[in-house]
């Protein structure tokens, strides 16, 4: 996995997590198979701004095909910004996907109640 892939899932991760040990432990199991400088430096540049995240969520795992169709359609909607791409499976969702890069979320879900 790239260090930037690496230093996207912190960033969800510190998003998602209030708890700053809970944080440490979870990214530290990330970072173990990759060049800790490399995934700081990625990490200062998403929360920087210089670096966006797509976070995508799924219903099911996505083929590397699918993956590919959605990186060329996000990156289509977000000129001139490098993006980095984080796939997910969400059980809470039906069927479909859920994309949120900074505000902007593009769902074409079905959730379960």
């Amino acid at each position: 996995m790239k260090s930037s892939e690496l230093a996207a899932q912190l960033y969800l991760i510190s998003k998602e997590t209030k708890d700053s040990v809970l944080f440490l432990l979870q990214g530290l199991s990330l970072v173990e198979s990759a060049e800790l400088p490399e995934v700081i430096k990625a990490y200062l540049s998403i929360k920087a701004g210089e670096l966006k995240v797509a976070d995508v969520k799924s219903s099911v795992i996505l083929t590397e095909q699918q993956k590919q169709k959605i990186a060329v359609k996000v990156t289509e909607q977000f000129k001139d910004t490098q993006i980095v791409f984080v796939y997910r499976v969400e059980p809470a969702l039906a069927g479909g996907l859920q994309i949120k890069v900074d505000d902007n979320i593009f769902e074409l879900s079905t959730k379960l109640s």
